[in-house]
């Protein structure tokens, strides 16, 4: 017999909610063979759009339904919360963070230990958030969507190519989900007449750090500005895309992105959350590829990673003031990994490269991004 697997989504009244729900049904996530429990939330105000969701699914109305929602639950996708409109920015961050606070102790109070936490919504700063209400739970269990923008890179590359994204292979992006966003090919390949060849090659680096750049760090905007609404279903299916190689590994040899806490890795500082390129191993752990000696020579792309990972420490620095005097503990070192191919870098290197990153910032200184 095979068990129920309870499943709790937190701004489910959303157009992403929406969307995820569908795919969670169908089995995209978890298997067809698998049976799921949806718990649903959302704020009182926005009950009437929960009612027009799936009568399987568990509603929950109210702060004290948080509890209902995380009830025993092993995966747990948090989309967002009530944003009004007429809200002052300080308000909104204060607001977020609240939100993210109550769920932190929810899942800290009912759900299952070794719960999957994927946010979505300011997902760097609000993962850090909830891990820090959420102590019990292991830090390396709440993650934040960087997919997207994996997902956005791999299409404009296999577009410009002229094949399938299926063919184009471990295109991953380092930093924040907005402008800053760094997307690299330095691990990809594509497959082209039945042979794959390194992606890197096909095109000058001034592509990658500059037009490719640009088309995913500006996708948000463009979409935004011609629907008003954001991507709810290419976010639902990143999401999706996310929380399914987490559960199920992925294929040896293959990446991923993920926003994950740093353990210093390409110079970010410890516990910052960052999208990192990945492995995941069939028993769902995460690690990080350790492979910065592909950046030696990439001065562009390591300076954008730089301006990215100054904007997510700014950012989660700021956010976590609103903590309550508890510290933010270091997250627990991840299991060092070799991989076939790419070189483990030695501190000495790390160093080297933090001490060319100081000397470009120093320069533009003075010059005034299912199976069953």
């Amino acid at each position: 017999m095979v068990d129920i697997l309870k499943i709790a989504i937190t701004g489910a009244a959303g157009d992403i909610g929406y969307a995820l729900l569908g795919m969670l049904g169908r089995g995209r996530v978890f298997g067809k063979c698998q049976k799921i429990q949806l718990n649903i939330f959302d704020f009182p105000e926005q009950q009437s759009v929960l009612e027009l969701s799936p009568t399987s699914c568990q509603r929950c109305g109210s702060n004290a339904d948080l509890a209902v929602a995380f009830k025993d639950a092993k995966a747990a996708f948090l989309l967002g919360s009530c944003k009004p409109k007429d809200m002052e920015c300080n308000d909104q961050v204060f607001n977020n963070f609240n939100f993210f606070k109550e769920q932190g102790k929810a899942l800290e109070k009912c759900a299952n230990k070794n719960v999957r936490v994927l946010v979505a919504d300011n997902p760097f700063a609000m993962a850090m958030v909830c891990s820090c209400y959420a102590p019990s739970i292991p830090k390396t269990n709440f993650t934040a969507l960087s997919r997207l923008d994996q997902n956005r890179a791999t299409y404009q590359i296999a577009k410009k190519i002229g094949v399938h994204s299926s063919d184009v292979r471990n295109i991953v992006v380092f930093g924040n989900n907005s402008p800053t966003v760094v997307p690299f090919a330095g691990f990809a390949c594509a497959k082209i007449q039945d042979r794959f060849s390194p992606v890197k090659e096909m095109f000058p680096d001034s592509y990658f750090d500059n037009e490719l750049r640009k088309l995913v760090a500006n996708r948000n905007q463009e979409i935004l500005a011609k629907k008003k609404s954001p991507p709810a279903l290419s976010v639902a299916k990143a999401a999706c895309d996310h929380m399914h190689d987490w559960w199920h590994g992925i294929r040896t040899g293959e990446f991923i992105s993920m926003g994950v806490p740093s353990k210093g890795s390409y110079c970010v500082p410890e516990d910052v959350v960052f999208s990192f390129p990945v492995v995941i191993d069939n028993k769902k752990n995460y690690c990080i590829v350790e492979a910065a000696n592909l950046l030696e020579n990439k001065v562009e792309t390591t300076k954008n990673i730089a301006i990215s990972t100054e904007e997510l420490e700014s950012e989660q620095n700021e956010i976590m003031a609103f903590v309550d005097k508890k510290p933010y503990k270091p997250c627990p070192a991840y299991e060092s990994k070799i991989l076939e191919g790419f070189e483990l870098l030695d501190p000495s290197k790390y160093k080297k490269i933090k001490k060319d990153m100081e000397e470009i910032k120093d320069d533009e200184e003075s010059d005034s991004s299912n199976k069953c």
